[in-house]
């Protein structure tokens, strides 16, 4: 085969999978399985694959992998869910099939540009398919959550390829180019409310920063930046102080003669107005009955009785939470409240997500219950999986029993978390003691260690390393899918020194 044909043909199995990421599994499939096939025939039948690919600066990195992938496959032999071992380990392999493939099947500069710009086109159209799909669904009536904006892959992973896309074309692609996407990705955030996004489109904008302003100027950038950082801090700091209390002489009793419960200790607040301040629970199903036939016990999805939607409803107009007030709560007002709502204010994407987390602050300063509370419900995810490890410190659980392992974890720490929240560690380096043990953490930090030291001469290496590295600290990102591609394209495409086609080749390209 010539260096041309291979050429192209890796270059459609490269296609297959960068822009098949946002929308299909089957295609991701397909554009792994056709590079590891192409990569099997070529090291195969070509001396010169194998020594591009021995002499490539990858390679230890590359055998720090296997090592480690070869001891979770090791651990099938120890884990009792085989079956769950296997999707995973299934899901995992294809990340060594990307690294390999690119040095053996000798892809170059011009090779590595052109996927990394189909990263950030792929990214791009996603996101616009993604708000033509939510505006649809909006202009026939339907009310889209966060995830329903992005149903064929989750706003999380979705967020990591376009932080790769934006930063890989920090110097390749115009400023134009960059500033629609940017305002692209902006819509993106404001429509799903994604935290993720909204950390690495400005984080993307410092590293394209970074890489296009002058020499002499980056002192100025530099010290600008952080400014701005520092700057940020304290207006979320600012934002997230308690919500005053209400002027005092506080009310005893209630127009009907019941005690009033004033808790200025508590700090949850509902749009600027106290939880725990004219509270009277002795009334509320009196006056609830007359007004609904649905009991104030019924519970959530996420677990919470609907007197707790009620509660923070009331507290959200500024009413004193007692029957009258109650009472006088439209019919409207009550379908709503029944169907979830917790507030006056209709708020969607980032700006409920943003109330949400104010929630989720003031709930976790109080020890409430975390429970559907994306941020901080992931400490009782660490704790789970810190106590999963320690009872399997040197080899782990194995592949397979991960989840056992944590919900054994979540009763023995006592967590607050109702059953349908207990998710995995979320965290992709805890999760590799709790499968691993000591031995699989060693051999995933060798792993990163000598990946970074290998392309620590490469730009966007460092960049990509960033994003898949931040992405670890919160996600088990190499348990999805679209997660594990993400990761592969990051560590694959910005590997070292990589050997160059003939020109004739090159400009077949």
């Amino acid at each position: 085969m010539t260096p041309s044909r291979l050429n192209t043909l890796s270059l459609a199995g490269w296609a297959a999978l960068v822009w098949g990421l946002p929308f299909s599994h089957a295609a991701m499939s397909i554009g792994t399985a056709w590079l590891g096939v192409l990569t099997v025939g070529v090291l195969c039948t070509s001396p010169k694959a194998r020594r591009r690919l021995t002499s490539a600066s990858s390679w230890r990195p590359m055998l720090c992998l296997a090592a480690l992938l070869g001891w979770s496959t090791l651990s099938m032999t120890w884990t009792s869910d085989v079956s769950w071992g296997w999707r995973v380990l299934g899901l995992q392999w294809p990340i060594l099939v990307l690294m390999l493939a690119w040095p053996a099947l000798g892809m170059d500069e011009l090779d590595r540009s052109k996927v990394q710009g189909w990263v950030f086109g792929s990214a791009g159209l996603a996101m616009v398919v993604c708000l033509a799909w939510g505006g649809w669904h909006l202009s026939q009536g339907e009310v889209l959550e966060g995830r329903g904006w992005s149903p064929w892959v989750s706003h999380v992973r979705l967020s990591l390829f376009a932080a790769l896309g934006l930063g890989w074309a920090a110097t390749s692609r115009p400023l134009w180019q960059l500033a629609v996407f940017s305002i692209v990705w902006s819509a993106f955030v404001g429509a799903t409310g994604s935290l993720t996004s909204a950390v690495l489109l400005p984080m993307s904008w410092v590293w394209i920063g970074l890489q296009r302003i002058p020499n002499a100027w980056q002192p100025w950038y530099r010290g600008g930046a952080l400014t701005l950082i520092g700057l940020a801090a304290m207006a979320a700091a600012w934002m997230l102080q308690p919500t005053p209390l209400p002027d005092q002489p506080w009310p005893t009793t209630t127009s009907w003669g019941n005690p009033y419960q004033h808790r200025p200790e508590r700090l949850a607040s509902e749009n600027g107005h106290r939880l725990h301040m004219h509270v009277c629970r002795v009334e509320w199903d009196q006056a609830w009955d007359q007004i609904s036939d649905v009991p104030l016990s019924t519970l959530s999805q996420a677990g919470f009785p609907l007197s707790a939607r009620l509660w923070r409803y009331l507290t959200s107009k500024g009413w004193p939470k007692d029957g009258a007030h109650i009472l006088q709560l439209t019919p409207a007002e009550v379908k709503r409240i029944e169907s979830g709502a917790t507030s006056v204010v209709e708020r969607r994407g980032f700006r409920a997500r943003l109330a949400a987390f104010r929630w989720e602050w003031e709930t976790w300063l109080e020890g409430g219950n975390p429970s559907g509370h994306s941020v901080f419900q992931r400490l009782e995810h660490w704790a789970a999986g810190w106590h999963a490890w320690n009872q399997a410190w040197w080899i782990g659980h194995g592949a397979g029993d991960a989840e056992m392992a944590l919900q054994e974890g979540y009763e023995a720490t006592g967590t607050r978390l109702a059953s349908q929240h207990r998710h995995r560690t979320h965290m992709q380096h805890l999760t590799w003691g709790v499968t691993g043990g000591l031995v699989g953490i060693l051999l995933w930090l060798a792993f990163l260690g000598s990946h970074m030291w290998a392309v620590r001469a490469v730009k966007g290496a460092l960049w990509g390393g960033l994003v898949v590295a931040l992405s670890f600290v919160f996600e088990d990102t190499l348990e999805t899918q679209a997660g594990v591609m993400v990761a592969g394209l990051a560590w694959a495409l910005v590997g070292g020194r990589q050997a160059n086609r003939p020109k004739a080749a090159s400009a077949t390209s």
